[in-house]
């Protein structure tokens, strides 16, 4: 028996294993047998995509998962904070820094969801430093457009130009041999935009409607957990790992309240962090970033008899709730009314218009205006929305960032476009593997990777 037979034979059995105990889903088995035969050299990297319409398509749909598996961890959260820090006071200075990050990330992403990604950062930016959106966004979405001239992946059109070339016997190209032409193409665009940017329209957009329901300083409360990666360090440690994420308003330990030292306090298991927070981030926290939503910790396994500890994937088990006039619940604190004993339902966060919330959330005394954001089975969501102390119901927008996996989720990137720049893999090959790694590596799922693609 020869190497190919053995490999083949351990390709196959690893296969029917998989098949067999369900671990892998049979759609992802089956890129895995593609990858595994296409890489080993058993069949060729054409035999091995020949069932597929063409290489290209394969190439894009697994940039678009590539590009969403970034976007699910929040490594483009990190890309556009650092593009914001480096930005500058002046629109001109901000414009060049912005093109400049858009235009590399389009080279290697799709720009479609760079420029979507990139948006509500913009949109900030204009906000706190009083630039007009128009003059930012037009020039950051032309130099996505611009950015797909770079590199081989940018645009579809390349990769049916190379393909053509392949069929008829010419060297193909390479990842970068597109950029001689693209490059200065950019650097021209840059030059152009900059000179005429007082020809651009000056108008300020409006925000979203998803970003506009979000809430950007929702109160929760953490707990660091047994066994967290916190325990024995000073909270100014803690505050610093997450300054990003959300702000530390207080910290409790036995019901009461640190004031003394309290930077330099040693964190302890079981200790109450009060949090300001927003929305993406509530739905983010999880205990192997060493905390966990307090909440969660506390009626997680009573509910539904399911051992839960982050939002993360339970959006439908999530509603946002306004405190109406004239409510009994006005003038009670959450401890009182007791919401999971009488309605089955978990309030894991609160928003306030005005004022600041400095005690624990079980001893807020409600007001007219408030929201609280409640989690349960959707039986009981339903039954409590008809409570009449209620003004009105909200659907929770919040999307969960798995920031624990960006420096995995960077690498796979990084190892997906070295492997096709050097050669090491054909580049639809290359590229696929990366996205069959983002799904296994669980930077992005597998119903999330196929919406990146639709």
């Amino acid at each position: 028996m020869d190497y190919s037979q053995i490999i083949f034979l351990l390709i196959m059995t690893a296969s029917i294993v998989l098949f067999m105990t369900n671990w892998l889903r049979v759609d992802m088995v089956g890129i895995l047998i593609i990858l595994s035969l296409g890489i080993t050299g058993l069949i060729t990297t054409s035999e091995a995509l020949s069932g597929f319409s063409s290489e290209p398509a394969i190439i894009v749909a697994a940039v678009f998962i590539l590009s969403a598996g970034l976007a699910r961890t929040g490594a483009t959260d990190v890309i556009g904070s650092f593009l914001t820090k480096i930005s500058g006071k002046s629109e001109t200075i901000a414009n060049l820094v912005i093109m400049t990050g858009v235009a590399l990330m389009s080279a290697v992403t799709h720009h479609l969801m760079v420029t979507a990604m990139m948006l509500p950062i913009v949109m900030n930016i204009c906000r706190k430093r009083n630039f007009s959106s128009s003059r930012m966004l037009i020039p950051m979405a032309t130099a996505a457009s611009l950015g797909t001239t770079l590199t081989l992946i940018g645009a579809p059109a390349f990769l049916l130009a190379n393909q053509i070339i392949q069929r008829s016997g010419a060297e193909p190209l390479k990842l970068f041999s597109v950029a001689q032409v693209g490059l200065p193409l950019v650097l021209a665009s840059f030059v152009v935009i900059t000179a005429l940017r007082w020809l651009l329209p000056e108008k300020t957009g409006k925000t979203s409607e998803d970003e506009r329901f979000k809430h950007s300083h929702i109160s929760t409360e953490i707990i660091v957990p047994e066994g967290s990666r916190w325990i024995g360090k000073k909270l100014e440690e803690l505050k610093a790992d997450t300054k990003e994420r959300f702000q530390i308003l207080a910290l409790f330990r036995d019901d009461k309240s640190i004031f003394k030292d309290r930077d330099g306090t040693l964190l302890q298991e079981n200790d109450v962090l009060l949090v300001e927070t927003n929305s993406d981030e509530l739905v983010s926290i999880e205990e192997k970033m060493g905390l966990a939503l307090r909440a969660f910790k506390k009626y997680g396994s009573q509910t539904e008899g399911k051992d839960n500890t982050s939002l993360a994937g339970q959006e439908n088990n999530i509603l946002e709730a306004v405190i109406g006039p004239q409510s009994n619940f006005i003038g009670r604190n959450l401890s009182q009314i007791n919401f999971f004993s009488r309605y089955g339902v978990v309030v894991v966060a609160l928003w306030r218009k005005a004022g600041w919330i400095r005690e624990k959330l079980s001893q807020v005394t409600l007001r007219e205006g408030d929201l609280i954001v409640l989690w349960g089975p959707q039986e009981k969501l339903e039954n409590v929305s008809e409570h009449p102390g209620f003004l009105v119901f909200l659907p929770f927008h919040g999307q969960s960032k798995k920031r624990r996996l960006i420096p995995l989720a960077f690498s796979i990137m990084a190892f997906s476009i070295l492997a096709a720049s050097f050669g090491w893999l054909p580049a639809h090959i290359s590229f696929l593997a990366g996205a069959a790694l983002m799904v296994l590596t669980g930077c992005i799922d597998m119903e999330k990777a196929y919406e990146s693609v639709e």
